[in-house]
């Protein structure tokens, strides 16, 4: 995030990780690991992992996404747990803390994973004011999608939701992404179904 030279990882147990960015020591490996195939038909001994510089456990199950904040040096996690959180890198790059978070609020019927976020996207627009916001998009495993303004900390509103009238209520929100077309913004986002 924030240029700086880090990489934020999310791990299936919750984890957190802020590694330094070698960006051409890693592309050096990529040429000395796989031939023109993509296999790896190389020795690896003499390659180590990094070691990182951060380790925390953030989420309670998988971390589901790690999304860069497009106007500071912090970044997002977001995870099975139904959680959001705001971090910010310390600028040794050796400590995390959370500056904002929250949490999901399914629907009652969504039953026992109603509030397991599934993906995620963070889109910058200018506000009504011009000022720059970041605004945060949520996909669960039952279809439901939530939006947060990121900037302004504000609460997370329901913008669709599986219920009894929709022909396929048993989806999940697989991925969202977004795009400009005439200056305005589009949210798309992909089910399950």
């Amino acid at each position: 995030p924030g240029g700086h030279g880090y990489i934020a990882a999310g791990l299936v147990d919750g984890t957190l990780r802020v590694f330094d960015a070698h960006f051409s020591e890693w592309a050096g490996r990529r040429l000395l690991l796989y031939n023109a195939t993509g296999s790896c038909d190389r020795a690896t001994t003499a390659i180590t992992d990094e070691t990182p510089r951060v380790s925390v456990r953030a989420h309670d199950g998988r971390v589901t996404a790690v999304l860069n904040m497009h106007d500071s040096d912090d970044f997002v996690s977001v995870g099975y747990d139904g959680r959001w959180m705001r971090w910010h890198i310390g600028s040794d790059g050796a400590s995390l803390s959370v500056v904002t978070e929250g949490r999901i609020s399914p629907p009652i019927n969504s039953g026992a994973g109603g509030k397991r976020i599934c993906c995620a996207a963070i889109v910058r627009d200018a506000g009504k004011e011009g000022e720059d916001r970041n605004t945060l998009f949520l996909g669960t495993i039952s279809g439901c999608m939530y939006r947060l303004c990121l900037s302004k900390g504000g609460g997370c509103d329901m913008l669709w939701e599986n219920n009894e009238n929709t022909a396929s209520r048993n989806c999940s929100i697989t991925a969202i992404t977004h795009a400009k077309v005439r200056e305005k913004i589009h949210i798309y986002a992909c089910r399950s179904d």
